[in-house]
């Protein structure tokens, strides 16, 4: 599948895509939080911002699960776009799903953790 002008692209792949955007923004983002320490602001709210009490440290916490949840963000959208247009099995849609949803209460846990850590 070649994305291009006027093409018809299905409303799924195109989340698959946004996914994919997504975990390579979260790589961007550890980039960052790890070169000058400042935390990310879609990490973190507006309001829970300034009482955050150590940055550093929620930056520590936060990278490696941020890091391997854009990896898995990347991995699901890549391999999800290939099989559904050039492989086309249902069990590993479905096996893909559930390891991706699992990442995905694993890093909101961790977020959570690392709030009730840092934040006051």
């Amino acid at each position: 599948m070649v994305l291009a002008f006027g093409e018809n692209v299905s409303v799924i792949s195109l989340i698959r895509f946004l996914i994919i955007i997504y975990g390579a923004y979260s790589l961007v983002t550890v980039g960052r939080m790890k070169r000058n320490g400042e935390i990310s602001q879609w990490l973190l709210s507006a309001s829970e911002l300034p009482r955050v009490r150590d940055k550093e440290g929620f930056c520590e916490m936060m990278s490696r699960p941020t890091f391997v949840f854009g990896l898995s963000c990347i991995g699901f959208g890549l391999i999800s776009l290939v099989n559904s247009h050039y492989i086309g099995n249902e069990v590993l849609h479905f096996v893909l799903l559930a390891a991706f949803f699992v990442c995905i209460v694993w890093y909101v846990s961790a977020l959570r953790r690392a709030k009730k850590r840092f934040i006051y």
